[in-house]
């Protein structure tokens, strides 16, 4: 549930900005959203500072790693498997995922809304004003604990 509420969090807002209109869309496969990224905005909202979300997708595995600080003191690292798959009814590639520790599923699906070779707009499946916008970045080494 934590990387469910991590992914996209649960205040309303408007739509995503629009920096991300500025890059060319990409087109959502496994490959395409393999690698790490940052949480830049969640719902509208940038986390406080010093708190942080990085996610790791690994396509060959279909693994991901999450990083936060976001409801712990220091880093939190969470696991689990995620896929894609076309929702036929919208038209869109939607990610879903379960956690590593056999708590369940995450509490939502979300809907690759846009992608670009540097952000990635998720948006719930069933809450389109709970949406998140994250960058690719690495993640450092001393977040990874190396």
């Amino acid at each position: 549930m934590v990387v469910a509420a991590l992914l996209c969090g649960g205040w309303s807002c408007n739509t995503p900005v629009d920096d991300v209109e500025k890059e060319p869309e990409i087109e959502v496969t496994l490959y395409n959203i393999s690698g790490s990224w940052k949480l830049g905005e969640w719902s509208g909202h940038t986390l406080q500072d010093g708190n942080f979300v990085y996610i790791d997708f690994v396509r060959s595995d279909r693994t991901y790693t999450m990083y936060q600080n976001v409801d712990s003191f220091g880093t939190r690292v969470i696991t689990g498997r995620f896929n894609l798959y076309l929702d036929e009814t919208i038209g869109k590639q939607v990610l879903r995922g379960d956690y590593a520790n056999g708590v369940g599923d995450w509490n939502h699906r979300y809907i690759v809304d846009r992608l670009t070779a540097s952000t990635m707009v998720l948006v719930a499946l069933d809450d389109s004003s709970d949406f998140c916008t994250y960058h690719r970045e690495e993640i450092p080494a001393e977040i990874r604990g190396e």
